[in-house]
C-alpha cells in the first residue's frame, strides 16, 4: 500500500473506534434511563432484637415497586398491619395494631439489615436493627 492509503485506512480506523466508543456510550446511557438500577427488595422475613435483647419480634414485608406492606408481631403477642414506601436504600412504614402503632425511618444495608428510628404512638422512641431471617 502507498503511504497515503495507509494514512486513510489510519484514519478510517480511528473514526470508527471513536463511532463505536459514542455509540457504546449513548447505549448505557439510554440503557441507565430505561433500566434503572434495582432498588433494594425487602420482601421476606425479619427479626429485631430491641432493648438489649430481652425484647424481640418479627416482621414479614412484602414490596411491589416502591410500596410496602406486611405484618409485624412484637415480643408480647401482638399483631400490627404495616404499610409503607421505600425509595433506593430510604424505608419508612407504619405498624398499626387495635391499640398501638409504630413509625419506622431508616436505611436498607444490602437488603440484609435495616437500620432505622422508630417512634410509638404512647411517646417510647429509639434505635432499631433489623435483620434477615
Amino acid at each position: 500500500m502507498e503511504r497515503r492509503e495507509k494514512e486513510v485506512t489510519m484514519r478510517n480506523n480511528v473514526v470508527l473506534k471513536n463511532m463505536l466508543f459514542a455509540c457504546i456510550l449513548m447505549a448505557t446511557t439510554i440503557t441507565s434511563d430505561v433500566f434503572p438500577q434495582a432498588q433494594c427488595n425487602v420482601t421476606g422475613n425479619w427479626k429485631y432484637v430491641y432493648n438489649d435483647g430481652t425484647k424481640s419480634g418479627k416482621l414479614e414485608l412484602q414490596q411491589a415497586g416502591d410500596v410496602l406492606t406486611g405484618t409485624l408481631s412484637d415480643w408480647e403477642g401482638n399483631y400490627y398491619v404495616i404499610s409503607g414506601t421505600i425509595k433506593d436504600t430510604a424505608i419508612s412504614f407504619t405498624a398499626i395494631s387495635s391499640s398501638k402503632s409504630y413509625s419506622f425511618v431508616g436505611t436498607v444495608t444490602n437488603n440484609k439489615e435495616i437500620a432505622c428510628k422508630f417512634y410509638a404512638s404512647w411517646g417510647e422512641s429509639g434505635d432499631l436493627k433489623i435483620t434477615r431471617n
